[in-house]
């Protein structure tokens, strides 16, 4: 099939967060930004900078409530030569402020081409809107005749279901990976005796992606697999006080522990080709870290939770430890399974290999998305 030309294709605009700003919804829509073939964007950043890299300057007040209320005018005024609108928002309560202005600005026909994507949910957040009724009126009268909502597991959707949002707009997708950077990043033979193991964390350091718990656990084991290192790759708050603690260790434990700092591209490719265990043990509010897919696209076996919409996706034993409570026992107990068991890690790792780039692929969930774009604009 001939690829559209510039004129045939939809305008979409796309509503995220700024592109300076690393994390999950900015790699979420530049890769599909990027795989879409049916589809042009403008994208518009709604959100702050000042995450930028880990830090930034924070955002003022007043500059706060200026964009909040700038923003929502703006949309408007492009949503009317958009064919649809795809707006990116997570489900906590400054989300849901901020994209409330954004829905209210717009008349019910801009809504009704919209593709409202839910990253991560928050359930407190959620728990919240479903007991109180005046809050479950505005989340459903702001949610009305938006076209189409996509969340990341059925239990969210579930609840918004329970908060009176129209079931048949409501959509269970999935997140996906870039594999371009990956398609070199093949398992190693994980029983061969010369071969040193490695743990691999590899996203933002916040207390509740399981941090600590994973540096305790790493110094309980070490003695017992001489073996074995551990890396903690990725940026954030908390990257400083973790690298301070592991600096302060012993030294023959100090020296099995490396900071890679934030990664992408080749160096993230190398670190999942070299690594044995994936391990993201979170209790953060998660949707699906995409993180985990590029670990199982890498052919290895994971260590993680069954937090947020990780339990639609990863399953103990078929893709490796999910723990169901985060703590340091937890944390060691899930790592001993797997390093008892390199055989078992090996075999697994080939299976999410094959899972992943079947299921999780940018080019296959992008085609995806893409359909709903068609439906929304209504070609």
């Amino acid at each position: 099939m001939p690829e559209p030309t510039s004129a045939e294709k939809l305008h979409v605009l796309m509503l995220a967060t700024d592109p300076r700003v690393l994390g999950g919804i900015t790699n979420f829509t530049g890769t599909l930004m990027q795989y879409a073939t049916q589809s042009q964007f403008t994208l518009m950043p709604i959100g702050s900078v000042k995450d930028q890299a880990g830090g930034g300057v924070r955002e003022r007040t007043v500059a706060r409530l200026r964009r909040l209320f700038t923003i929502p005018k703006q949309v408007a005024t492009c949503a009317k030569t958009a064919d649809v609108l795809h707006l990116n928002t997570p489900f906590n309560p400054k989300g849901l402020i901020r994209d409330g202005l954004i829905l209210a600005a717009l008349t019910s026909e801009e809504r009704s081409k919209m593709l409202l994507y839910f990253h991560g949910w928050q359930e407190p957040t959620a728990t919240v809107i479903a007991l109180f009724p005046p809050f479950r009126r505005i989340l459903c009268r702001l949610l009305r005749d938006v076209g189409c909502i996509m969340v990341l597991a059925p239990e969210f959707k579930a609840q918004l279901m329970v908060m009176g949002v129209d079931a048949a707009r409501i959509i269970v997708t999935r997140t996906m990976f870039d594999g371009r950077d990956l398609k070199d990043a093949k398992p190693l033979g994980l029983h061969a005796k010369k071969l040193r193991r490695r743990v691999l964390f590899m996203s933002r350091f916040v207390r509740e992606k399981g941090i600590d718990e994973l540096l305790s656990s790493f110094t309980r084991i070490a003695n017992d697999y001489p073996d074995v290192d551990f890396v903690m790759a990725g940026d954030g708050p908390e990257y400083r006080r973790i690298a301070e603690l592991a600096l302060a260790l012993p030294a023959h434990l100090r020296r099995r522990i490396e900071f890679p700092g934030y990664v992408g591209g080749e160096q993230k490719a190398a670190l999942l080709a070299g690594c044995s265990i994936f391990a993201l043990p979170t209790y953060y509010p998660e949707g699906m870290p995409v993180a985990l897919l590029e670990a199982m696209a890498a052919g290895k076996v994971l260590l993680t939770s069954d937090i947020g919409g990780i339990k639609q996706v990863v399953r103990d034993p078929e893709n490796g430890v999910v723990l169901t409570s985060i703590s340091e026992a937890a944390v060691e107990a899930g790592l001993r399974r797997l390093l008892d068991d390199p055989i078992y890690c090996e075999e697994t790792g080939a299976k999410n290999a094959k899972y992943a780039w079947r299921t999780f692929e940018a080019s296959v969930v992008t085609a995806e998305i893409e359909a709903c774009y068609h439906a929304l604009a209504g070609r």
